[in-house]
């Protein structure tokens, strides 16, 4: 996968960046989902019980678009007994 990502960054750098975001976006996605299942909630509970849109929770647990709001992941959280941590990385750029 590195040269296909080396190629994609010279020739669409465009690209690269959706991938980026949408890597950062995966690891979300995974992750909500796990704590989801570990208190045994179906998304349907969980909106209900936490006030988020049905729409919301699946956009929270969608592997791609855009990042959530960091108020949606906070309440999603709580909801599943799970904090956030945000950190931050330096980039290779």
């Amino acid at each position: 996968m590195g040269v296909i990502r080396d190629r994609l960054r010279q020739t669409r750098p465009d690209v690269e960046e959706q991938l980026i975001l949408n890597e950062d976006k995966r690891e979300i996605a995974l992750e909500a989902r796990r704590v989801r299942k570990i208190r045994r909630l179906t998304v349907e509970q969980l909106a209900e019980a936490s006030g988020l849109s049905l729409d919301e929770v699946l956009a929270i647990e969608a592997p791609s678009g855009e990042l959530p709001s960091l108020r949606s992941l906070k309440t999603y959280a709580e909801f599943c007994g799970a904090k956030i941590r945000v950190r931050f990385e330096a980039s290779e750029r």
